[in-house]
C-alpha cells in the first residue's frame, strides 16, 4: 500500500488542467474537487454509474472508459480523441478540467496530452509528454510509462 505522503492524488499539469487518480474510493473522496468544472473518467473500472451525486451538482462528467493496455479499439480511440477535443473546448471557455483514471498515470495522461495538443498546437508531442511527466511525478512510477500511449501521442501529432 502506498502511504498518503508518497501519493499525490492529483496534480496541476498546466493552469486549470489537472491529472489524477480515482476521485473516490468506496464513496470517500481521495481529494478536494472544489473549483473543478469538468471531470473526465478514463478508468473503465471507475465510472461511478449511479453515483454521480458524489461529484456534486455543478460538476460536469465526461466518460471516456478504456483499459490501460497496449491496444485501444478503434471505437474507444474515437471516444478518446473526441474527449480530448472536448477538454480543449472547455479549457478555452475558462473551465478547470480534471482528467482521471485509476492511478492517474497512463490513461488520464494520454487523454490530457491529446487535449493539450489541441489547446497548444505549437507544442511538440515530446514537450507535452515531458510537461506531464514533470508535473505528475510519483514515487511508484512515471506518468505515461505505457509506451504504446506515448506512440499514440506522437502519431496523433504527426496526423495534424
Amino acid at each position: 500500500m502506498v502511504s498518503e505522503k508518497q501519493y499525490e492524488w492529483q496534480n496541476e499539469i498546466m493552469p486549470r488542467l489537472h491529472v489524477g487518480g480515482a476521485p473516490f474510493y468506496r464513496g470517500v473522496a481521495n481529494y478536494d474537487l472544489a473549483g473543478v468544472d469538468t471531470i473526465v473518467l478514463c478508468a473503465d473500472n471507475f465510472q461511478y454509474e449511479g453515483r454521480e451525486w458524489l461529484f456534486g451538482k455543478d460538476v460536469k462528467l465526461l466518460r471516456c472508459p478504456f483499459a490501460d493496455t497496449h491496444t485501444i479499439p478503434a471505437a474507444e480511440w474515437r471516444v478518446v480523441r473526441h474527449t480530448a477535443n472536448t477538454i480543449a473546448s472547455r479549457y478555452k471557455q475558462g473551465e478547470t478540467v480534471l482528467v482521471t483514471c485509476a492511478a492517474g498515470i497512463n490513461r488520464s495522461a494520454l487523454v490530457m496530452a491529446l487535449g493539450m495538443l489541441e489547446i497548444w498546437p505549437e507544442m511538440s508531442a515530446e514537450q507535452v509528454i515531458d510537461t506531464i511527466r514533470r508535473r505528475r511525478k510519483l514515487d511508484f512510477g512515471e506518468a505515461l510509462f505505457n509506451q504504446k500511449f506515448v506512440e499514440l501521442i506522437h502519431d496523433h501529432k504527426k496526423a495534424e
